[in-house]
């Protein structure tokens, strides 16, 4: 679960939308006419449960997402990250090593992102590997200087060796540089700890989709 809107404000357009619409929808009733308060307080209370639901399908639907990012202010569209990145990772797993310390083994990488208003759906893989993982937990930060991406993930290699592991978890942060079309980012997670060997790197990814 993620928001790029702060929660106060995503409460206080919920609360104006269904005040319009039951403005709206008495207007239309009443003519005009003298009709009481207690007639309007009931057309809001009644408008809650439509609004509510229009707001959630809307705020659910990727089409809208993308529409919201490609008319919206540059902050949105710098968050808009939806699509397929491909690149290059390294990391300490499998790494070489040497006198002068580790070098870092290189992987093909490919990122699928998909966004709606209310969620980030992050999956990967390994071209040259069955190495395969999706997040299960999303959030962006928008107070830096361009969005920051969190995730929690859960990954897993069926034909994982002795030197493996079949599943781990971890974590990655990362940043979308549009100037660029592409994805920075760093990451680590508890693959391979019971040899001592828990693995973390890096990646760059451009986008291809």
């Amino acid at each position: 679960m993620w928001r790029i809107l702060p929660v106060r404000a995503t409460a206080t357009a919920f609360v104006v939308l269904t005040m319009l619409l039951a403005a709206v929808t008495w207007w239309f009733r009443y003519g005009g006419s003298d009709a009481g308060d207690v007639s309007y307080i009931f057309l809001v209370s009644a408008s809650a449960a439509p609004m509510s639901a229009f707001v959630l399908l809307l705020a659910s639907s990727e089409l809208f997402w993308k529409l919201c990012c490609r008319f919206g202010p540059k902050t949105l569209r710098d968050a808009d990250i939806t699509g397929v990145w491909e690149g290059e990772s390294r990391s300490t797993h499998n790494a070489l090593k040497k006198l002068s310390g580790v070098e870092l083994s290189t992987d093909q990488m490919r990122m699928t992102v998909k966004q709606t208003w209310w969620s980030i759906s992050v999956s990967t893989d390994r071209p040259n590997t069955k190495v395969e993982g999706k997040s299960v937990a999303s959030f962006i930060r928008v107070s830096d200087h361009r969005p920051v991406f969190f995730t929690v993930f859960e990954a897993s290699n069926p034909v994982a060796t002795a030197q493996d592991s079949a599943s781990w978890y971890g974590f990655s942060r990362f940043e979308h540089f549009p100037e660029h079309e592409e994805i920075r980012g760093v990451y680590g997670s508890n693959r391979a700890y019971l040899l001592g060997t828990p693995t973390a790197g890096d990646f760059v990814l451009k986008r291809t989709q």
